[in-house]
């Protein structure tokens, strides 16, 4: 083989090609114009402005770079400048010392932002349950490692790595990130304050449309407060139960028998047998369906067991479901997880660059409305119809940085005219050329 000469060129090659698309809604004022009304630095003072450090800091999130230093090798690029209209990119200095600054008034934006984007793209997402159509909210805490940290914030998480506890909520089939709360890492599912997270998680919901919401909680947010929070607000929720303390013997004697008279069992495999049952339970003056799934097991890695194991799950159940129903729905709840794991892992927020918690606390708001511009980018690049290769429902961020984010191109900017050429054999580029 032939060795391969290296020369160097005067023309303009870039690897963020994918900037072209997100500049769209980066540069859109009539929604960015609202972190004017809380900036300290406006447009057009001789500073640069906390509209154009917001916005670089989401380009950047968006190209999975979140150290703040990682700013600086796009200071001299004239693309990066160009497409994000930028007359002078904000240094790696500039955008921490803006971003230390940054509050609840800042924060209430970036959240109002972030549901601007999502509408215009929020079609589609519902989920029919017995003919009536829902938005599915999903919530969960996720920890984020930060060990060997001195980070604000910082200490041992359930999972007993040292970190952040956040509290992450998702709504629709494409799973757009609706909110998120950075929470200290001894903190729990039901910490102070988590009243009024869903307070605002269910506010943010409501403006994607007018159907009903059903939002979706494990264990660790099972709660008389929260429960009858929801039911007030006339919220609809599937909540698994904490059964702390209580017996499980009633529950699996009730399901047995209310299988019996009403024929709910079913085998799930040799040795198991599933029990779906439905109850009513009173909080104070409230009566709540709850949907209990028994599952039998008498038979342990093929040989017969002298005593048979239960598991028991059981849901509060505001829709009043059959139990089958609700364990179905809560299964896919589990999705969730992904998400988690795009945020952490494609976005590269694990750990979070500031060592103060109010600084972290904007990058986390701030990865929110990255990660959901490039959920968005994914889901029209598969409304194209041009995507290469066997694709599911939606695209995975990573994929869509990798192939979208840091597709190469040349920049030419001449005659106050710009222009990109993309290689024509790149199995991506019909797909991108199709959403510009």
């Amino acid at each position: 083989m032939a060795d391969i000469k290296i020369e160097l060129t005067d023309n303009v090659i870039i690897n963020h090609v994918g900037l072209t698309f997100l500049a769209k809604f980066l540069n859109d004022t009539l929604i960015f114009s609202r972190i004017n009304r809380v900036s300290k630095f406006k447009k057009n003072t001789g500073f640069i402005s906390d509209y154009d450090v917001v916005k670089t800091a989401i380009t950047l999130i968006t190209l999975s770079k979140t150290s703040f230093e990682d700013v600086e090798m796009y200071r001299d690029d004239k693309y990066f400048k160009k497409v994000l209209k930028l007359k002078t990119v904000p240094s790696s200095v500039t955008i921490r010392q803006r971003i230390e600054t940054y509050d609840e008034d800042m924060w209430s934006v970036l959240r109002q932002i972030n549901v601007a984007l999502i509408q215009k793209y929020f079609k589609e997402e519902t989920v029919e349950i017995n003919g009536k159509y829902y938005l599915v909210v999903d919530s969960d805490v996720t920890p984020m490692d930060n060990s060997d940290t001195q980070k604000e914030g910082v200490a041992k998480t359930y999972k007993l790595f040292n970190g952040f506890a956040p509290m992450m909520s998702y709504v629709g089939r494409s799973g757009f990130m609706i909110n998120n709360e950075l929470r200290p890492g001894d903190y729990h599912s039901n910490c102070e304050g988590t009243l009024k997270y869903f307070r605002q998680t269910v506010e943010l919901s409501k403006q994607l449309g007018s159907y009903p919401l059903l939002s979706i909680l494990d264990s660790g947010n099972d709660d008389k407060k929260l429960v009858l929070e929801f039911k007030q607000d006339n919220s609809e929720f599937i909540i698994k139960r904490n059964l702390r303390r209580e017996s499980k013997d009633k529950y699996i004697e009730y399901a047995k028998e209310y299988a019996k008279i009403h024929g709910t069992s079913e085998k799930v495999y040799p040795g198991c047998m599933k029990y779906y049952s439905n109850w009513i339970r009173d909080i104070g003056k409230e009566s709540i369906p709850i949907a209990v799934v028994v599952t039998e097991k008498t038979i342990k890695k093929g040989q017969p067991m002298l005593m048979p194991e239960y598991d028991v799950e059981v849901y509060w159940n505001s829709l009043d479901l059959k139990a089958k129903e609700v364990e179905e729905l809560y299964h896919k709840h589990g999705t969730m997880e992904q998400f988690h794991s795009e945020f952490k892992s494609d976005l590269d927020l694990e750990r979070l660059p500031s060592g103060k918690f109010s600084s972290n606390y904007t990058i986390m708001l701030l990865g929110m409305i990255s990660f959901n511009l490039l959920r968005i980018a994914g889901k029209v690049l598969l409304e194209t119809k041009k995507v290469p290769g066997r694709r599911g429902n939606r695209l995975r961020l990573r994929t869509v940085i990798q192939n979208i984010m840091y597709m190469a191109g040349q920049f030419i900017d001449h005659a106050r005219r710009c222009k990109l050429k993309i290689f024509r054999g790149y199995k991506w580029a019909p797909a991108f050329t199709l959403i510009i």
